[in-house]
Order: C-alpha cells, then structure tokens, then sequence
C-alpha cells in the first residue's frame, strides 16, 4: 500500500480544502483506483498496487502526476 499526503506548503504544512476528492475521480478517468483518508487533517490519497508491480509503477506516476496537474488548475 502507498499513500500522498496533498499539502499546498511542505514547509508550512498548509493544506488545501477536500483536494484528494477531486484527486480520485481525475485518476480514475485516467484508469487509476484509489482512495482518501482524511485522519488528524490529513487529507491523503492511499493507492494498493499489486506486489508484482514493476514497469506499471511508470503508469501508476504517470495517471498521478497528471491528475494532480489537472486539479491544480481548478483550486
């Protein structure tokens, strides 16, 4: 299992308002399945690939750096 907290200043630990929620539906047009955890104001995204996961994981960052780029534009 993985995870990605979503902060909008690492060094401040600002956090942007329900950013994993919009996170989810962009990766999943883009064939990714995952889900938020929401724990002590954390807002994070946690993903399960399969333990054979090898060349995939390009796919897997590929589906995440592009949702988070397209939902970046709307906050």
């Amino acid at each position: 299992m993985g995870a990605i907290e979503i902060v909008k200043n690492k060094s401040s630990q600002e956090r942007f308002t329900n950013s994993v929620a919009p996170l989810i539906v962009s990766a999943a047009k883009n064939g990714l399945i995952c889900r938020s955890v929401v724990f002590d104001g954390q807002d994070t995204l946690v993903f399960a690939p399969p333990l054979s996961i090898n060349k995939e994981l390009n796919t897997l960052v590929q589906i995440l750096t592009e949702s988070i780029l397209s939902i970046l534009k709307a906050l």
